[in-house]
């Protein structure tokens, strides 16, 4: 299944029938939003989830990742932090159950300066709370760690597919997993010499996937097609693995505007990307 990430200036541009109707008609299925229970734009961003879920649209939820949604701060402010997404997991798991579909919330592992370790450990708690959540209370949804881009300036949890398989040792996959950022991995690797290629016990984890490229200037999200790497060769690992999850587009608006009309770029990447896992 395709999915796209709708959010910032996509959706003052396609929050319309004739745009939704003509995105489906690519063969895109899935909708992330953007969800936070604690900002001004919820009441919208609830509704706009309830409309897509009554319309036959699967949704995919993109938890916040700053203030008490950074799980780094686990250790120090565990009530805030639980306190913070339980409410995210509450509201979801009342869509999940009124419309009847399981929900994926994909999350960040956080980022900090203190020692990789320390964060590791704060992270790795976190997720050993949150896991049981899923299997006994909030039935009805599946979380998916992100794989992230390397940034210098930060230890971020995550960026490596070590952290990801660390933090997770011992628990059960059946409603927890990772999401390959397929466009994060290449980053990482080819910028920065990050990493490595995807690892067999890495991608038989991935339940969700970020799907984009990056441009001849390295920057994140671009568009497919028009990167200086293609996707394709990494989307192989996961159909080669059987991977039955959202092939979800997470695009640069301003980015796929530098090279056109940024619908017409979306439309484009949903085509280009059917082609290639062979759903047209």
């Amino acid at each position: 299944m395709i999915g796209f990430t709708l959010t910032g200036n996509w959706r003052k541009i396609l929050e319309t029938d004739l745009v939704f109707d003509k995105l489906r008609n690519f063969g895109c299925r899935s909708i992330e939003l953007h969800l936070n229970p604690f900002n001004s734009a919820f009441s919208e961003t609830l509704t706009l989830a309830r409309l897509l879920l009554k319309r036959g649209w699967n949704l995919t939820i993109h938890a916040p990742t700053d203030s008490d949604f950074n799980i780094l701060y686990y250790t120090e402010s565990q009530d805030k932090v639980e306190f913070a997404y339980l409410t995210l997991l509450d509201v979801v798991y009342s869509l999940s159950v009124n419309y009847k579909q399981v929900i994926l919330i994909n999350f960040h592992g956080g980022q900090g300066t203190c020692c990789r370790e320390e964060l590791l450990e704060s992270a790795c708690r976190f997720v050993h709370w949150l896991v049981p959540l899923l299997e006994n209370r909030y039935t009805g949804l599946k979380m998916a760690l992100e794989l992230l881009p390397y940034d210098p300036a930060y230890i971020r949890v995550g960026d490596r597919q070590e952290d990801l398989l660390y933090v997770s040792e011992g628990l059960n996959f059946a409603h927890f997993g990772f999401c390959w950022d397929i466009g994060h991995l290449r980053r990482n690797r080819e910028l920065f010499n990050y990493g490595s290629v995807p690892k067999p016990d890495f991608i038989q984890h991935v339940i969700h996937t970020h799907v984009h490229e990056v441009d001849v200037r390295y920057r994140d999200h671009c568009p497919l097609g028009k990167g200086v790497f293609s996707a394709t060769d990494d989307l192989k690992y996961l159909l080669d693995a059987g991977y039955k999850g959202v092939y979800n587009l997470e695009l640069s608006f301003e980015l796929a505007a530098e090279f056109g009309d940024p619908l017409e770029e979306l439309f484009n990447s949903v085509k280009l990307l059917s082609e290639i896992i062979e759903i047209n």
